[in-house]
């Protein structure tokens, strides 16, 4: 059970997946999306035990290469699964030879690789399909002009922050068998990158347009996401308790047993956590305002823009999260002209 979802966005390729395994009475995590060489990006869909295999070998045979589609389509085609296992793997991704082209293949129907302007597969397909597709979403940049790369990581961060209020809020994803975290690789015009260093965070807002004031809800947990490449991290922060818990996503051909002990900025031991401050910030907001105005949307803040309405402080050796309320009326007035 997964989400992968591969489409164009301005002419960019992105590459989206989750993170949940789920299978008997347990469920844990692993990478769905690999980066195998700078042009060949793979996400991977299907029984864990036909998956394995195939992206270890074909890690093995083009890792940091630049892989042509011929190359591709022969290693995929001539790829022998064990006859006694009847589970099987479909893998979605991007190839860049001399284009970009979005492509499927089942370890059951070995003989073909299918292209297609996009694909989106597993339990979370329609979710997603059906969140891209709502002409009533409400999205938001706070930015400068940017170019079409930007564009396309900015649409993916929307996607993954309204999915990841969904892991803060209703819950429902997991039940159907995908979620806990999100990660997205996109081609830069030269190679395949991840989306990294991400805080997702919920708020609910009621805006009093009389006294230009109002209140907040502050949904005390956060996520902070980070891509080491190879491997990534998802930190859940709940302010209530005070309580981090980590979880380090491998590879699904590497373990990697002792990945805690070399995650830059982590101590478990200790209690050092990653810092909540980060390249994008992703709030995801319900808003209601006193003239019957009401809605909900996601905004995505680089970090680097000026007078960011959300504040990371220090305090007593501990960081706490602050929202500049004048804010919302920059929400409110967005509500308004997507409504309009």
């Amino acid at each position: 059970m997964t989400l992968i979802a591969a489409h164009k966005v301005e002419e960019i390729p992105l590459l989206i997946g989750d993170f949940l395994i789920t299978g008997g009475n347990r469920s844990f995590t692993l990478k769905k999306v690999h980066i195998i060489s700078p042009n060949l990006a793979v996400g991977w869909t299907g029984n864990l035990l036909a998956a394995r295999p195939v992206l270890r070998a074909l890690n093995a045979q083009f890792k940091h290469a630049r892989v042509s589609r011929k190359e591709l389509e022969r290693f995929l085609t001539s790829y022998s699964q064990d006859e006694s296992t009847e589970v099987f793997v479909r893998l979605i991704g991007w190839i860049v030879d001399e284009e970009p082209r979005c492509f499927r293949w089942r370890s059951d129907y070995t003989s073909e690789v299918f292209y297609a302007d996009h694909f989106f597969d597993g339990s979370g397909a329609d979710t997603y399909e059906a969140l891209v597709n709502n002409p009533g979403t409400k999205r938001g940049v706070q930015s400068r002009s940017i170019s079409n790369v930007e564009k396309a990581i900015y649409f993916a961060l929307f996607q993954a922050c309204t999915l990841m209020s969904d892991e803060v809020m209703d819950k429902k994803n997991q039940q159907i068998g995908f979620g806990h975290g999100y990660e997205a690789a996109y081609f830069d015009n030269n190679e395949f990158k991840f989306v990294d260093d991400v805080l997702y965070v919920v708020w609910d807002f009621y805006y009093d347009l009389k006294g230009k004031g109002g209140g907040h809800r502050f949904y005390p947990i956060v996520h902070k996401y980070r891509s080491f490449g190879y491997y990534s991290v998802v930190q859940r922060h709940n302010f209530q308790t005070a309580e981090t818990v980590f979880n380090a996503i491998t590879p699904i051909f590497d373990d990697m047993p002792n990945l805690f002990e070399i995650i830059p900025g982590v101590d478990v031991a200790n209690k050092k956590a990653l810092p909540l401050a980060s390249n994008y910030y992703c709030l995801f907001f319900r808003l209601e305002a006193s003239d019957g105005v009401m809605g909900t949307g996601s905004v995505v803040f680089p970090g680097t823009q000026d007078n960011l309405p959300l504040v990371i402080e220090r305090t007593g050796g501990r960081e706490i999260l602050r929202f500049k309320f004048d804010f919302v009326a920059v929400l409110y007035e967005q509500l308004i002209k997507m409504q309009s």
